[in-house]
């Protein structure tokens, strides 16, 4: 994973409630019209469905740091269940460079093994997809996937174009 030629794959994962993951379901399939241009200047006609994430949005370069962020507690308390698994497969176009920051060196982080890219708040992300992938691993013996054995993430693709 990581730098392809004028790209970046980079991860999140949370726990989110179900009204916000359908925020991000609401936006596929959506295509902006010379009408939202007007409004939103920005936009780029018949580009996919857009979102705003909130604050300064931390990924990383690593698809398991970013999943042991959308592990649920052990010891998984009510509010707690009304929470889902979500990983954000994000593609940041970085031809010229990118709304964020590296925070993969000891310069600039306690923890850079986390290989860390923090994106500027409010980052724009077209909504590319959404997928339920159900994980079935009885037979692993790494710990890591036990957590997440007979459970159910959902994939939400994106896309960040600079």
């Amino acid at each position: 994973m990581g730098t392809m030629s004028g790209s970046m794959l980079v991860f999140r994962g949370a726990l989110l409630p179900i009204t916000i993951i359908h925020e991000f379901q609401n936006q596929i399939g959506k295509r902006w019209t010379k009408e939202d241009n007007e409004k939103y200047s920005w936009l780029i006609i018949d580009s996919p469905g857009c979102i705003h994430l909130p604050g300064a949005t931390s990924t990383s370069e690593s698809f398991k740091v970013a999943l042991d962020f959308a592990r649920a507690p052990p010891s998984q308390s009510a509010a707690s269940e009304q929470l889902h698994s979500v990983l954000f497969v994000i593609c940041l176009h970085n031809y010229e460079r990118f709304n964020g920051f590296r925070m993969n060196s000891a310069m600039f982080s306690a923890h850079p093994e986390e290989r860390e890219i923090l994106l500027m708040e409010g980052v724009a992300m077209y909504v590319l997809g959404m997928e339920e992938m159900y994980i079935d691993n009885f037979e692993s013996t790494d710990a890591f996937w036990k957590n997440f054995n007979m459970k159910t993430v959902t994939v939400v693709y994106l896309y960040h174009y600079n």
